[in-house]
């Protein structure tokens, strides 16, 4: 959600080159040719199959086109997903803080053991944002249809 996905490197490099010039901000881009596939061990997927409140690898939960495959085998299959904080913190724990673990709330325990959490009263993500407009679009077709 946070990044651009490239064709290569060169559509990359363009694009960094446009945002430099125009002064548009910053991005981060995933080229498709460079994306590395990353894995749970399988240590660790036992470690994990066995450890209550493990919920799988974060690329179990999301469906994609099948060309963005090097993206989600980069970014997703080494992510472990967890219960709650409890849980992904023993898990992490287990597992010797070397992988990233995400709660089904949205925290997250980064390798190392580092922990980002809590909420704030308005926060907008993309994936509020199309929350909101999904909100929005059956709130307009009730009113139509009355």
């Amino acid at each position: 959600m946070y990044n651009i996905v490239t064709s290569d490197e060169a559509a990359a490099r363009d694009a960094i080159r446009f945002l430099n010039r125009n002064m548009s901000g910053r991005a981060t881009f995933l080229p498709l040719t460079v994306c590395q596939p990353r894995w749970i061990s399988k240590e660790a997927s036992v470690i994990a199959g066995n450890t209550p409140g493990y919920c799988g690898a974060a690329s179990d939960f999301v469906e994609y086109d099948s060309r963005f495959e090097p993206v989600a085998a980069a970014l997703l299959r080494n992510v472990m997903v967890a219960e709650d904080m409890e849980s992904g913190n023993e898990l992490s724990s287990l597992t010797g803080r070397q992988y990233k673990i995400v709660t089904l709330n949205g925290e997250v325990i980064h390798r190392g053991g580092s922990m980002t959490g809590g909420k704030m009263k308005r926060s907008t993500t993309p994936i509020t944002a199309a929350r909101e407009a999904e909100n929005i679009r059956r709130s307009i077709d009730a009113q139509t249809a009355r």
